[in-house]
């Protein structure tokens, strides 16, 4: 590429630059100059490489679109024709999810989200290794300026390598490539034995779980709706995971002669695969986090989390497959003159990999995206822990209150050690069944 040849004339300048300076006083602008320049043109060969795919994307749907109506498949049309209207309207590729079908529109995605990953990892490798060269040049000039007591050029340099090592786009660089590297070691390890996957669906708590290649149950009278999903505050920069979220509805009302309550039974169906075709996650956690705004129409939108689900995924692999989350209603009520109650607002779908690390986690509105957080007890390791001192602590007061019965204040301690056992041990069923935690 242009941009690496460029690159490394400009670290053999920069060494040069170093040497030089050993002899004599430093020229810290005019480094910061030649590194800034080598930037500059990382990023404009990354600009140049990617320019034309959102341009070739559009070709390639309007292609497919007009593929699907010859061969007379009106499914497959509404699905490729609903994806390039909104490309069209939104002029963003998609980032991880893919439509279910058809085929051909999946490889399409794929396809593109791969040779914007390619261009992406390629920018944040040159940014790595010139920094690191950079930096790695400037470490040693440091050393020898403090040698001569030259503090302040020491000074000077100390402050240039803390510069660039907190540029945004240099921490971001080092984001990918690290996790870049994560994958690297993940995916020959998890081709030479496939777990092994389920056959038929797994149902717990109105959550159910079907294996790949079956199609979801149906459900009369309802239609399923993608929602868009997009990263949170909170999101890795890579996910080996893609993701997508469907939501159907199904709205029921009474009426009296003041009032009218409307209830609203929300589906919520989860499409999950592994971006790579080499890569297959175990044991991993999802959970999805459900709000609702208030029924009124007017004012600002508060958000409030009325549900979490857990659901465990003993193998995501390549092979796509659906989850269809419990469902949940949500009522409100209408007068003539006021409305109450909630409707529902978006999600929030996290996945985190059986290390406990959060691998995906995307929002259905992008007010939510600041609300998610990172779960930092995903499987109940601490809420464990938690659980056996509570479970030590109501021995004690057990002991304590078998000896002197008579004494109301141990009986106290012991019935709240007691209620906190009872507490600890409900949560934690609830985590590691899947349930929702109250």
């Amino acid at each position: 590429m242009k941009c690496a040849t460029m690159t490394v004339l400009c670290l053999a300048l920069i060494a040069v630059m170093v040497v030089n300076a050993l002899a004599a006083s430093p020229d810290i602008a005019k480094w910061k100059k030649t590194y800034t320049d080598a930037m500059a043109r990382i990023e404009a060969d990354y600009q140049a490489g990617t320019k034309n795919i959102p341009k070739e994307y559009a070709q390639a749907l309007t292609g497919l679109r007009k593929k699907t109506q010859a061969a007379g498949n009106l499914d497959e049309l509404l699905a490729v024709k609903g994806e390039l209207e909104r490309y069209l309207k939104q002029g963003t590729l998609p980032e991880q999810t893919m439509a279910s079908q058809p085929r051909e529109l999946v490889a399409i995605q794929e396809k593109f989200i791969a040779a914007g990953s390619e261009y992406e990892a390629a920018k944040c490798k040159q940014i790595v290794e010139l920094t690191d060269r950079y930096v790695g040049s400037l470490k040693p000039l440091k050393t020898q300026l403090t040698k001569k007591g030259e503090i302040d050029a020491a000074l000077a340099v100390d402050a240039e390598i803390k510069r660039v090592e907190a540029l945004p786009n240099v921490v971001a660089a080092r984001e990918v490539a690290l996790q870049k590297t994560e994958v690297a070691v993940k995916e020959p390890v998890a081709v030479e034995k496939k777990p092994e996957r389920i056959t038929k669906p797994i149902r717990s708590g109105g959550t159910t779980i079907y294996p790949a290649g079956m199609k979801p149950e149906e459900v009369e009278g309802l239609g399923f709706q993608r929602l868009r999903m997009r990263r949170t505050k909170c999101a890795p920069m890579n996910t080996p995971f893609s993701v997508a979220l469907y939501k159907g509805m199904k709205r029921t009302s009474n009426t009296s002669s003041t009032l009218k309550s409307i209830s609203e039974k929300t589906y919520l169906r989860l499409e999950l695969s592994t971006r790579s075709s080499k890569l297959v996650e175990t044991d991993t956690m999802a959970i999805v986090e459900i709000f609702s705004k208030q029924a009124t129409g007017g004012g600002k939108i508060k958000p409030t989390r009325i549900a979490k689900k857990r659901v465990k995924l003993s193998v995501i692999s390549h092979d796509r497959f659906f989850v269809d989350v419990a469902p949940f209603t949500i009522t409100s009520l209408k007068t003539s003159s006021s409305s109450s109650g909630s409707k529902f607002y978006g999600v929030i779908v996290s996945l985190y990999n059986k290390e406990g690390s959060l691998a995906y986690q995307g929002a259905s509105a992008t007010p939510l995206k600041e609300l998610a957080v990172v779960e930092t007890d995903v499987d109940g390791r601490n809420l464990l822990a938690r659980l056996e001192r509570a479970r030590e602590t109501s021995e004690k007061a057990r002991v304590a209150y078998s000896k002197d019965i008579a004494n109301l204040a141990l009986r106290e301690i012991y019935e709240a050690a007691l209620k906190t056992v009872s507490m600890l041990q409900s949560q934690y069923s609830e985590i590691n069944s899947g349930a929702e935690p109250r």
